[in-house]
This record gives structure tokens, sequence and C-alpha cells, in this order.
């Protein structure tokens, strides 16, 4: 197929986003409606036809710039990259659908069927129609080697039990992997989006606002930790951000009422 010829499964993605995107919803959301209902809309074409790499690219555009600013417009603003959200959650992504590799599977099981279910009677008519044996098996290990090298490229993240094991809402546990990553709207990052504001920290009015200030060093931060530590009648050996987060993984980790 021509890429002309997917203009409609674009549209029609384009057109769901459009009337999502005047309700303000949060990230949590975006994602869920990403998962469940953009990627359900390509489900038959992934399972039928190789779709072309420019029109992924276009979809997964449409998709990042929904999920990240609300907007039915292609932007490049972003967080997080896009490959690295659709990676599974324990090796630190949010599992969303890769609509390149999930493609590939699904032809790559279509070839199977072509290849080794010669008894069903809709693949006994292929074989009648025209005989894809031989390029089909060439085809069909080319696409596992690809799948499989992509799914051994993975690292597991030291922070997974804290995305695996966590049953907070799902806005508090969207908030949490970007915190851990270090990659929250502080001033210091809008100023780079090249945005006029202030850097000062808000709370204390005193430091730049950047990531470790607004989230631990602030003394007004600071002061609500030990507030919640005493409240939860714990002792958390932490003077640094990254301390604390190796605290919070360790505790994360066990099996007990404690973690």
């Amino acid at each position: 197929m021509k890429e002309t010829q997917w203009q409609p499964l674009i549209d029609k993605i384009v057109a769901r986003i459009s009337s999502w995107t005047a309700r303000k919803l949060p990230y949590a959301r975006r994602i869920q409606l990403i998962r469940a209902v953009l990627f359900g809309i390509q489900f038959y074409w992934s399972q039928m036809f190789l779709i072309p790499a420019k029109v992924i690219k276009t979809i997964e555009a449409y998709c990042r710039s929904f999920m990240w600013l609300g907007t039915n417009v292609i932007t490049k603003r972003a967080l997080i990259f896009w490959e690295k959200v659709c990676k599974p959650k324990s090796v630190g992504g949010l599992n969303i659908l890769n609509l390149k590799q999930w493609n590939r599977a699904a032809i790559l099981k279509l070839q199977w069927d072509l290849t080794s279910k010669a008894d069903r009677l809709w693949i006994k008519w292929v074989h009648m129609a025209k005989s894809t044996d031989t390029k089909a098996r060439r085809q069909r290990k080319c696409h596992q080697a690809n799948i499989f090298a992509a799914a051994g490229n993975t690292k597991k993240v030291e922070w997974k039990a804290i995305m695996l094991i966590n049953l907070a809402i799902p806005k508090a546990v969207f908030s949490i992997w970007l915190i851990i990553q270090e990659r929250m709207l502080t001033t210091d990052r809008l100023s780079k989006w090249s945005m006029t504001v202030d850097t000062t920290c808000v709370f204390c009015n005193c430091q730049p606002e950047n990531h470790h200030h607004l989230i631990y060093n602030c003394t007004i931060i600071m002061e609500i930790w030990n507030d919640i530590f005493k409240w939860m009648q714990i002792q958390v050996p932490a003077n640094t951000w990254s301390q604390l987060i190796c605290w919070f993984v360790e505790k994360a980790k066990k099996k007990s009422t404690e973690g």
C-alpha cells in the first residue's frame, strides 16, 4: 500500500485526539486513552499490512504530542523520548505499545500461519493463488531476528519495584515516574524551552528552581519531608535526593508491611 492510502487511518486517530483536547485531561488519563483507544484503531491494520515507517512515525508523533501537551498538533516538546515511553515498566518505560514492533510481530504471526498451517482453508487458497513459501520463510526469519534483538536490548532499572508494586492512583504513579527520572516541569527546564519564567523557587524565594532543589533540597520541602517521616515514625538516613531514592528502592523490594 502507498503512504497516501494510509491517510484515513491517520485522520481517524487525529479526529479522536481532537475530541479529547478540550477536556484538559491529566497525563495519566491521556496515557490510558492512547493505550486503549488510539492503538486499538490501528489494531486491524497492523495485523493485515506492514505499515510504512513514515506512517508509523506520524502516528507516534500525534500520540506523543497528545500525551505531553494534550494537543492534536505535532510538536517536538517532550519530557522523555517516545522510545523509552514504549518500553516495559521494568526497564523504565510506561509499557505503551511499540507500534513498529507490534506490527512486525503481527505480520510474523501471519507469515508463520502461511508456512506452517497449510491445512486451513484460507491458507490453501493463498498457496493456490501464489506460492509464498520461500519468500515468507526468509522474511519471517528476518523479522524474528529483529524482534528478538529489540527485546534483548533491555536492561532493568533499579527502581522497577516502585513502578510495578505500587497501589497508588495512576496520576501519582506517573508523577513518581517523572520525578525518579528528573523530568518534572521545573522552571529551569521551561527556560530551556525559550519560555519566559521566573526561575526562583516559589517556596523559599532564595535559590534557583531545579529538580533536586524543588524535590528535596529546598528548606521548606525538607521540613515537609521531615514531618512526613515523623508522622510515619521512621528514620531515613538520606541527605540528598539520590540517597532518598536508593532508600525508597530498598524498601519497595521488601514484601513486608514496611515495604
